[in-house]
């Protein structure tokens, strides 16, 4: 059986179709994220993102519809693994790197309906794309993935941003907002998952997590 292409550059009738858009009115709901270094719902103008600009065309902010997709996206990607028994280890402590401390949850009440770009089945094929876009993680694929998301921005249905799923749990739905969508968020209330034991407790149960002694240091 032949191999299926891998995710190729943005094709040049992509600005002629249009674009899969879900719009989606989550003024009743909350989006949720962790919290940056300029405070909640800031949009990050570097590359450093999946769907971050490759030169500062625009900033993006990532949210989840969902506490679970926050937690999933912002603190288990990348988290160390008992030899043993393979559970993700985190700590409470604020010296550890994978720390519960680390993230924030927040809200955000929208203005309208957001416009966004459905990446997340069938507006894969209707665009040219595979789902290398919501799962690529080689940094040497990123760029290429970059240029897809300013395709997107660029696309003359200017969308607000784009949904798919997240990549460690496809349950879960993920937001790449750009920056033009900054007047439809208002951030309503914060997060702190150190304050809901019942929350905290299911998903450290949904994903087989571990918390360690702070005082026992472990490699990452």
């Amino acid at each position: 059986m032949a191999r299926s292409p891998e995710l190729g550059e943005p094709p040049d009738w992509l600005p002629r179709v249009s674009l899969p858009i879900w719009e989606a009115d989550l003024r009743a709901e909350r989006l949720f994220q962790c919290f940056g270094l300029r405070g909640p719902l800031s949009f990050n103008p570097t590359s450093r993102g999946r769907f971050n600009a490759p030169s500062g065309e625009y900033a993006t902010t990532y949210v989840s519809t969902s506490i679970a997709g926050a937690f999933v996206e912002t603190l288990l990607q990348a988290v160390p693994r008992d030899p043993e028994t393979g559970r993700p280890l985190i700590t409470r402590s604020s010296r550890g790197r994978y720390r519960l401390q680390e993230l924030r949850g927040t809200s955000a009440s929208t203005g309208r309906a957001l416009r966004l770009a459905d990446l997340r089945d069938r507006g894969l094929m209707v665009i040219g794309a595979t789902n290398e876009l919501a799962t690529e993680s080689s940094l040497r694929r990123q760029p290429l993935v970059q240029r897809w998301a300013l395709a997107l921005y660029r696309h003359p249905d200017r969308p607000d941003g784009i949904i798919y799923r997240a990549r460690h749990d496809p349950a879960c739905e993920s937001l790449a907002l750009f920056d033009r969508a900054i007047d439809l968020l208002a951030p309503i209330d914060a997060v702190d998952y150190l304050s809901l034991p019942d929350v905290l407790a299911g998903l450290m149960e949904r994903y087989r997590v571990e918390l360690i002694d702070d005082r026992q240091p472990f490699e990452g």
